[in-house]
Formats: C-alpha cells, structure tokens, sequence
C-alpha cells in the first residue's frame, strides 16, 4: 500500500513542480507579467500542494521506520519553502501591478478633472490696472449738446 501511496506522491510531485516552473516561467516573462496567468498557476501551485501534503501525510501513518519518517518531513519541509517563496513571488508581482493600475488609473482621473494652467499671455494678474471711465448719458437736450460732446 506503501508503494502505491509513494507513486501516487511522485505524480502529484511531478504536477507539483510543472506548476511551479509555469508560475516562475510567468513571472520572469519579458513579455511582461500576466496577472492572470501569475493567478492561475498561483491557484493551481496551491491546489497540487495540497495534494502532495496530503499523500505525505498518508505515508507518514504507514511508515513505522524513524528514518522514514524524518525523510518525508524533510522532503515536505523543503518543498513548502519552495512553494511559499514561489507564492511570495508571485503575490508581491500582483500587488505590485494592482498599484501600478491604480496610479495609472489616478493619474488618468487627475488629468482629466484639472485643466492645464492657463498661458501666460492670458495671466490678468499681469495687466496694469487703469481707472474706471465714467462717461455721463447725453439727457437729449439740444442745447446742451456741445457741451456733452466737449
């Protein structure tokens, strides 16, 4: 049963290291990181592991040997911090373009809702003040139309 469990363990291992590779595959891109695939083999690296914790589990109430079961602990321990670094990895790589979305995204808002400053030329701060005018109605009387004109 023992061997069956092991073969069962080295699958899932095999799947294991697949998605792992993908994962840092996706993340060392020079295309750039695709936050979906980094999602999809995030998930996927998480739900093999699993698989692999518990066929460990399985083996470990099977063994009766103390060497057997310090080397199934080893190996699992090894492999868990693997799997975490990778999930490090790829967490701080999606936060890091959910900021960059949202600078973006601020940025894009701001340019829109503040118009640019306005030329200098048309700055009225800078025009010399003059007095008011005051220019008086004409009252229609004739007479004193010359007067009006001066």
């Amino acid at each position: 049963m023992a061997e069956k469990l092991k073969i069962l363990k080295r699958a899932h291992l095999s799947h294991l290291q697949r998605a792992i590779n993908s994962l840092e595959e996706t993340l060392e891109s020079d295309d750039g990181v695709n936050p979906t695939n980094v999602s999809k083999y995030l998930e996927s690296m998480k739900i093999k592991f699993q698989k692999v914790e518990e066929d460990s589990g399985y083996l470990l109430d099977k063994y009766t040997e103390q060497d057997d079961i310090d080397k199934e602990v080893a190996e699992l321990d090894a492999l868990q911090d693997k799997v975490t670094e990778a999930k490090t990895r790829a967490e701080e790589a999606l936060e890091l373009i959910k900021e960059m979305r949202e600078d973006e995204k601020r940025s894009k808002s701001e340019a829109r809702f503040h118009p640019p400053p306005p030329h200098p030329r048309d700055d009225t701060s800078r025009a010399p003040k003059l007095p008011d005018l005051k220019i008086e109605k004409f009252n229609g009387d004739l007479e004193k139309y010359e007067e009006f004109m001066d």
